[in-house]
């Protein structure tokens, strides 16, 4: 068993209407975009420009006003990985794909590979955003092709979210570093993105790199040694 990730603060009201307020003022920057995108011809590339600034500016505002949760630790070093997570529901950007970005991250340990999850509403409904949320399965999964990585250990975690959901962080280590395309895409993408030997971009879809491949951890019980179990239990 690997030792339970470290809870984090900043879970209570006011962060939460933090969390909010950046994603109305992002909704509302965005309304202003599309308005004037419909308006009468031509639409002037300065106010293009302004608008879809505006409209960043406030996604950049959104990442920054979540919380950066311990959600799992290296086996190998024991330290805690820290990383930008919405708690309070799909209805977050977070967790929708199209407006995914690269959040200011706390430094992981060198062994950290890649954050993969899954999502189960407990029976509650499903309150999402305008855009579509890809938020896993609603059991834990592990990829056996990535388990099959020199020294890749996956530890599993879970988080009692505010709204009554469990997420459950997947997160891969290795003291080995994998060759350039041969992890998969991070959790609520459904493209791997990647950087070959040569530097050069290269991208793959899900159905090779995730679906495919996707295991039930329920079938797999304690057998598998390069599995470790961790529980975060967020109120």
């Amino acid at each position: 068993m690997a030792p339970d990730p470290e809870t984090s603060a900043g879970l209570g009201p006011e962060a939460k209407e933090k969390r909010d307020a950046s994603m109305r003022r992002y909704l509302e920057a965005n309304e202003r975009f599309v308005r004037a995108a419909a308006g009468p011809p031509p639409f002037p590339y300065a106010e293009r420009k302004r608008l879809g600034a505006d409209r960043e500016k406030a996604l950049e505002q959104y990442y920054e006003s979540l919380p950066r949760m311990a959600i799992s630790r290296c086996p190998l070093c024991n330290k805690a990985l820290y990383r930008v997570f919405d708690p309070w529901g799909l209805d977050g950007f977070w967790w929708q794909e199209k407006l995914g970005r690269a959040a200011r991250e706390l430094p992981a340990c060198s062994h950290f590979r890649v954050l993969t999850g899954a999502l189960n509403l407990n029976g509650l409904p499903t309150v999402g955003g305008r855009e579509e949320a890809f938020p896993g399965p609603e059991v834990p999964y592990v990829v056996p092709r990535l388990l099959g990585l020199p020294a890749m250990i996956a530890v599993v975690s879970s988080i009692r979210m505010p709204n009554g959901y469990t997420a459950y962080p997947v997160t891969y280590f290795s003291n080995q570093t994998p060759k350039p395309g041969t992890l998969t895409q991070t959790w609520t993408q459904r493209s791997y993105n990647y950087q070959d030997a040569k530097g050069q971009p290269g991208s793959e879809g899900s159905h090779k790199h995730l679906v495919a491949t996707r295991q039930n951890l329920a079938g797999r019980g304690n057998k598998d040694s390069q599995c470790k179990m961790a529980s975060s239990q967020q109120s």
